[in-house]
């Protein structure tokens, strides 16, 4: 049976053979110095990446935890797990050569289709490679549970955002008529009572998860040496981040329902670290009744084996560094190409949208705007049809701009946001476009408000960003003009039926005669 110990995570682990030296070896030091220097390439290549990155740590509470991802892995690595760290011999590895230059592939990629997560990931990947070529494949093998740690460095909420906000939603309608009450749902908003609660995206729990993920995840690490256990306490962690957060808002719309007012969003701070600390408090409890991996799991396994990706190559003793430059190289020359093969786009003009949109008459049309290079031009239609009015904005992005519906949302300031959101597809017989539909509701009021957004490139029409993305770099790689842009229509009321929205969109997004700036 393997032995076991009681956790207790703020020691080092012991080795019980007395051959292994708490110091590090000469080997070691050298693999340690060809590390940095590799990694100080980088760092001069990569700093505007990285400094995106911090930007979004500071700026968002939901990535306040990246901050510590790297100390402590840090502290795992060269404290916790100090001497069986050292007992594993560092190999250099040509292999992280190629993984370094492939992510750095990665990196122009993202920077020709302007996607920052894509830059972020590629930087993850370009580190890894540089401690690969540094300390060989039998350290990645046996330690990457702890590396790891470094995909807590990256933005996740275009992916979990989404989803939790739905969940919560969801989560909030069945607990509310399990209990008996009568709720009340459109999308994103739920009425109990007389009161409206709207899940917004501070109400989607998404820095509880991705704080006691990283928490899980970190207790792993200096817990357990499977892969698999790490990842477990990690997803432990998760679960107990979406509890916590459905215990606050649940328990916000009780309290407000027995005290017969809504309170104010103040007091729902005290709520929120309440339930915070009792999750985290849970977490604890968790880890301290657990039992770590010994020592001894190591004894037999512990330093021996060769890498197999060496290299008989003269720069192989020095694999860490020529990784390092080999990314910067790789990512320099990449945005040299982009900057070569960008192209004049054409500039937006008033005519570029004709006077009759299926059935809807033209009553404003745009002065003509001065167009500046490197700002993108945004021009706005007025139809009508009777009582109805209908809004027609175009936004035309340069080079390096990014387009997002957004842009044209209405404004939080007056009270509108968005209670749902849907992907339509609609097609002639031989084109098809992707739109994104927005439902929003002024707070205090029933007016409901619908945005119908494509983005247009080329021949393509599509709700997709990253397609968006995509064909604007091959674009710029290839030097055409496409002239980007986002089309969207705003009609207050009722939604749009799906043959008008076909006719307008499609007469919109015609191309139509415009001068080149």
């Amino acid at each position: 049976m393997t032995p076991r110990r009681r956790s207790h995570l703020l020691a080092p682990n012991q080795s019980a053979d007395p051959i292994v030296s708490a110091a590090p070896g000469p080997e070691w030091r050298q693999a340690l110095t060809h590390l940095a220097i590799g990694l100080g390439v980088l760092a001069v290549a990569m700093a505007p990446t990285a400094i995106t990155l911090a930007r979004q740590w500071r700026q968002t509470h939901a990535y306040s935890h990246a901050w510590l991802a790297v100390p402590m892995l840090l502290y795992a690595l060269g404290w916790h797990w100090r001497q069986p760290v050292l007992a594993t011999h560092p190999r250099r590895c040509a292999a992280g050569i190629a993984v370094t230059g492939g992510a750095a592939v990665l990196w122009a990629a993202a920077e020709l289709m302007n996607i920052e997560i894509g830059r972020q990931v590629a930087l993850v990947f370009m580190v890894l490679g540089v401690v690969l070529a540094a300390l060989g494949t039998t350290f990645i093998r046996r330690w990457w549970p702890a590396l790891g740690l470094l995909v807590f460095l990256l933005p996740s909420a275009d992916l979990l955002q989404p989803v939790l906000r739905w969940g919560t939603a969801e989560a909030l309608q069945f607990t509310l008529q399990a209990l008996g009450f009568e709720v009340r749902r459109n999308g994103l908003l739920l009425s109990l009572g007389a009161n409206r609660y709207f899940v917004a995206d501070g109400c989607s729990g998404l820095a509880y998860v991705t704080l006691l993920s990283f928490l899980g995840y970190a207790f792993g690490v200096l817990m357990y040496r499977s892969f698999w256990r790490v990842v477990g306490l990690a997803l432990v962690g998760g679960v107990f981040g979406v509890l916590c957060n459905l215990v606050r808002v649940n328990s916000i719309v009780l309290l407000d329902h027995w005290r017969g007012s809504q309170m104010d969003l103040t007091s729902h701070g005290y709520v929120q670290w309440v339930s915070l600390l009792s999750a985290i408090a849970l977490m604890l409890l968790i880890v301290a009744r657990s039992e770590v991996d010994s020592m001894t799991l190591w004894n037999a396994d512990r330093a021996g084996a060769d890498d197999r990706h060496t290299s008989a190559a003269p720069w192989y003793r020095s694999a860490a560094p020529w990784a390092g430059i080999v990314g910067a190289a790789i990512a320099t020359l990449g945005v040299a190409a982009i900057g070569s093969g960008a192209a004049n786009a054409a500039a937006l003009r008033p005519d570029a949208l004709p006077p009759h949109l299926g059935g809807w008459a033209l009553v404003e049309r745009p002065e003509t705007p001065a167009v500046a290079v490197g700002v993108p031009s945004h021009l706005t239609w007025r139809y009508s049809k009777g009582e109805r009015r209908l809004q027609m904005d175009v936004l035309q992005a340069w080079q390096g701009q990014k387009l997002s519906e957004f842009a044209v949302a209405p404004p939080a300031t007056e009270g509108w946001r968005d209670i749902q959101r849907r992907t339509l597809r609609t097609c002639t017989t031989d084109r098809c476009a992707g739109v994104i539909h927005q439902v929003w509701e002024r707070s205090a009021s029933t007016t409901l408000r619908h945005t119908y957004s494509t983005f247009v490139v080329g021949d393509v029409m599509t709700a997709s960003q990253l397609l968006l993305r995509a064909r604007t770099g091959w674009a710029a790689l290839t030097g055409q003009a496409v002239n980007p842009r986002l089309i969207t229509m705003t009609v207050d009321g009722e939604a749009m039926p799906p043959q008008e929205l076909h006719a307008i969109l499609f007469a919109a997004a015609a191309d139509r005669p415009i001068t080149r700036e």
